[in-house]
């Protein structure tokens, strides 16, 4: 009689790295959209609207720094 216990550990481990990625993902094409759908239409939204009319890369910088930061309530 064997006991075959097999510890399926369903973490949301993958859908969080899934769901950062593909935040970082938007985050590098639509900078300020990306902080648009992650922490909202805040301060940080227009911030990163004006870094990157500014600059690009400031715009994506300061979108990964913003969403890397933030923990994603479902």
């Amino acid at each position: 009689m064997t006991n075959h216990h097999h510890h399926h550990h369903h973490h949301d481990d993958d859908h969080k790295v899934g769901a950062n990625f593909c935040n970082i993902l938007l985050s590098i094409i639509l900078p300020p959209f990306a902080i648009g759908v992650v922490v909202g239409c805040k301060k940080e939204f227009w911030i990163c609207l004006l870094l990157t009319c500014l600059g690009y890369l400031p715009g994506i910088i300061y979108a990964i720094c913003i969403i890397s930061g933030t923990h994603i309530h479902d």
